[in-house]
C-alpha cells in the first residue's frame, strides 16, 4: 500500500497495483534519461498539450523504479498501456506534488522577552 507521507502514489494497471514515487534517486534518473534538469522537467510536464508519450513513459519508469527496481522502459510502457494515459498522468502529477510539497508556514508565536540576569 502506498504511503503518501513518503510521496508514494498507487497506480492500478489491470490486476496489478504499482507504487510510484519520485524520490531524489528517481528524479536524478529522470533528469539523466531526459537530458534536462528538474525545473525544465516540471515545466515540460505541466505543458500537457505538447507532451510526448515517450516522456510520460520515461517519467513513469523513473517513478516505478523506487519500489519496483526491476522495471525496464518497456515494462513502464506496458504499465502505461494497461493503466491508460489519463490515469498515469493523474498519478504522476500527484507524485510530483508529493515530491515537492509546499512549505506550511508556522503559526506566529508571541516572542518571549528574555529576562536579564541581575541583582536586585
Amino acid at each position: 500500500m502506498a504511503n503518501p507521507i513518503k510521496g508514494e502514489v498507487e497506480l492500478e494497471a489491470g490486476d496489478q497495483v504499482y507504487t510510484l514515487r519520485l524520490s531524489v534517486n528517481a528524479i536524478v534518473e529522470l533528469e539523466d534519461a531526459l537530458g534536462i534538469g528538474i525545473n525544465q522537467i516540471a515545466g515540460k510536464f505541466s505543458d500537457t498539450a505538447n507532451m510526448r508519450l515517450g516522456d510520460w513513459r520515461t517519467m513513469l519508469w523513473a517513478a516505478l523504479r523506487d519500489r519496483h527496481p526491476e522495471t525496464s522502459m518497456e515494462m513502464a510502457g506496458d504499465v502505461l498501456t494497461e493503466a491508460g494515459v489519463p490515469a498515469v498522468v493523474a498519478a504522476l502529477g500527484q507524485a510530483m506534488q508529493l515530491a515537492f510539497p509546499t512549505a506550511k508556514k508556522e503559526p506566529d508565536r508571541p516572542s518571549r522577552a528574555r529576562k536579564r540576569a541581575g541583582t536586585g
